[in-house]
């Protein structure tokens, strides 16, 4: 898939990896809708991304990604500002304020909404939508951010590796082997009819319109969401730059040999890919 000429919703895209997510897809003549709670900040980026542009390319909308309605907001202005969705980025996330055993006020809670349930659920409604568009000439594709803590456990922070080892494992599941494995993909008349609903499998349909579902798994990077554990993340050094983090993104969006994949980046070390792809070539 091209980047260029396309349609992206970015949740968390106020700060941190969304914010600069937004900048390299405009830089590469994408049109981008903002989905933040920080109505101030996303409105400034929307504001900069669309300065000494002949036509607007960002439009921001205040978004609870924990609320389903405003989630469907996210998506349906892509359609109504831009006509037309084709890269949904699940990105906003938080990490736990104090250690499970010592929350006193269930943030842990929140931390699993947000980094998993909304993941979940964005996921679905991105593929939903695609569905209902019916098949585009380069697909549909979205990408969750995860992190080297949904790979290997992180200690101080308990809720934040088990949400992010649920977006690995809900990415994995669209690996395109599981896909074509699947039973319900058997083709019957009813689905040739229609390959975006009655009763046709949402996995057939991810495969016969070209919907890939990918995801990135940073090791530490410097952005608003380490702030709470700056010091330990120092301690680590493991930290990666985001510039190389926006690298995995575009990979996965552009290649098409990638779905159901994990894009690693880890310090000092090449991108590498968490379960092999599958070229299209041998479908």
């Amino acid at each position: 898939m091209r980047i260029e000429n396309k349609v992206a919703v970015i949740t968390g895209a106020s700060s941190g990896f969304g914010k600069n997510l937004a900048k390299r897809l405009v830089g590469k003549g994408a049109k981008v809708v903002l989905a933040d709670l920080n109505i101030k900040e996303g409105e400034q980026l929307a504001q900069e991304l669309n300065k000494s542009k002949s036509t607007k390319v960002a439009v921001f909308i205040q978004c609870n990604v924990t609320d389903d309605r405003q989630l469907r907001a996210a998506i349906d202005k892509a359609q109504s500002e831009f006509g037309g969705f084709d890269i949904m980025i699940n990105n906003a996330g938080i990490i736990e304020k104090r250690h499970l055993f010592a929350d006193e006020t269930e943030n842990w809670k929140a931390v699993l909404d947000v980094n998993l349930t909304a993941v979940v659920n964005g996921t679905r409604l991105a593929v939903d939508a695609f569905r209902r568009q019916g098949k585009k000439p380069e697909g549909s594709v979205v990408v969750n951010t995860a992190s080297i803590a949904g790979l290997g456990p992180f200690a101080m922070a308990p809720a934040y590796t088990a949400s992010k080892y649920g977006v690995v494992g809900l990415t994995q599941t669209f690996r395109r082997d599981l896909i074509l494995s699947h039973e319900t993909i058997q083709p019957t008349e009813e689905k040739k009819r229609d390959p975006r609903g009655g009763e046709n499998s949402a996995y057939e349909a991810i495969h016969e319109l070209g919907i890939r579902v990918n995801a990135v798994a940073p090791a530490w990077a410097i952005t608003g969401l380490v702030d709470g554990i700056r010091e330990t993340v120092d301690k680590m050094a493991i930290t990666v730059p985001v510039e190389r983090v926006m690298e995995a993104f575009e990979m996965l969006i552009e290649n098409d040999d990638y779905c159901g994949n994990i894009a690693v980046v880890l310090q000092n070390k090449p991108v590498y890919i968490h379960g092999m792809p599958v070229s299209t070539s041998k479908l």
